[in-house]
């Protein structure tokens, strides 16, 4: 029911970001049926999700945070929603953290169903310093 929503604002899509990552850590059993709601919002909000990025991922632009745990349940469904994105906008990828290339080869094998191939991923990442 949810990824058949249409948000409209960026605090809407936020809201209902963190709504689901609550419903993970409360009901881990039905990590699935979120991660799939996570997939839509990501494909269906591409443009919502590019200001977000610096919050979901937790990016700082003056310190580097730690590398997330690339196996967590809800650090999963924010990179699933992310990656999806990206699918769809292309430009999102520029704006990725450098461990995001090897983030996402772990996640797409692990999670085939729910990632898309990202194919420029690879291709943006290695030019980075």
């Amino acid at each position: 029911m949810i990824q058949a929503c249409k948000i409209s604002s960026q605090s809407g899509l936020r809201d209902m970001i963190l709504a689901l990552l609550d419903n993970i850590r409360k009901y881990p059993q039905d990590r699935s049926s979120i991660w799939r709601a996570m997939e839509q919002l990501g494909r269906n909000h591409p443009g919502l999700i590019s200001p977000l990025l610096p919050e979901l991922l937790s990016l700082d632009p003056h310190f580097d945070m730690p590398e997330p745990n690339m196996a967590d349940d809800c650090y999963v469904a924010v990179m699933i929603a992310v990656y999806n994105a990206a699918s769809v906008e292309s430009s999102l990828i520029s704006l990725f953290p450098s461990h995001a290339d090897r983030h996402y080869r772990f996640h797409r094998r692990r999670f085939t169903e729910f990632i898309p191939p990202v194919p420029l991923v690879s291709l943006c990442l290695c030019v980075r310093v």
